[in-house]
């Protein structure tokens, strides 16, 4: 996310005022930045409530993939 955050910022900074594609920029930057705090907030409840992994048999894991 940060490469995707980083990318659309040196593009507006190489666009010119009024380049159509500006808009679109703004808006992937806003939706990154919101992905971001979305993914901050979930590791952060995560880490908060403790994560306890568990075994589970490969035949058990490969139903769910179907």
């Amino acid at each position: 996310m940060t490469i995707i955050l980083n990318s659309a910022w040196v593009s507006l900074q190489l666009l010119e005022p009024g380049h159509p594609a500006r808009l679109l920029l703004y808006d992937l930057s806003a939706a990154t930045q919101r992905c971001i705090w979305k993914t901050s907030t979930m590791l952060s409840y995560t880490s908060r409530n403790g994560v306890c992994p568990v075994n589970a048999p490969l035949e058990h894991v490969a139903e769910y993939a179907d």
